[in-house]
């Protein structure tokens, strides 16, 4: 599954460390995927993640927000491996569009996946302020 990633600009330019960086690897059965995500300024948010400065999106590979998984994956973890020293903290979130269930957790979440299941992956920035020395980069492993 090939899957489209760009970085759009935040109040602050960020460095483009990884401009089109896109690595799939097949690891024990699995199949990692490193993308540079989109990036939009931040918003009140209620629940989880709550309010945040900054939002990264994966997307698929015609640019729109539903990422379908690869079939006969059960199980994903969407994670934030930017590598921001402290005090950067995220949330990422994983919400399936056939009924619009959520997961959250801090930095990495895990979801479960059938057949034909198509997701929202985003990571917020519960930090202040957002960072500005380098792109968000999350990681899908599709299991």
């Amino acid at each position: 599954m090939k899957m489209k990633s760009k970085l759009q600009r935040f109040p602050i330019l960020i460095a483009v460390a990884f401009a089109g960086c896109c690595a799939c690897l097949a690891v024990k059965g699995q199949m990692v995927e490193n993308i540079t995500a989109d990036v939009s300024s931040g918003g009140q948010g209620t629940g989880c993640p709550g309010p945040f400065t900054a939002y990264a999106s994966l997307t698929n590979s015609v640019g729109g927000l539903w990422v379908a998984a690869p079939a006969g994956t059960t199980n994903a973890t969407l994670t934030d491996i930017s590598g921001f020293p402290a005090p950067y903290a995220s949330v990422a979130t994983a919400m399936r569009r056939s009924d619009l269930m959520t997961w959250c957790a801090d930095n990495s979440v895990s979801f479960p996946v059938t057949n034909g299941d198509s997701f929202q992956l985003k990571v917020y920035v519960i930090s202040t302020p957002a960072p500005t020395n380098g792109p968000l980069v999350l990681q899908i492993t599709w299991q």
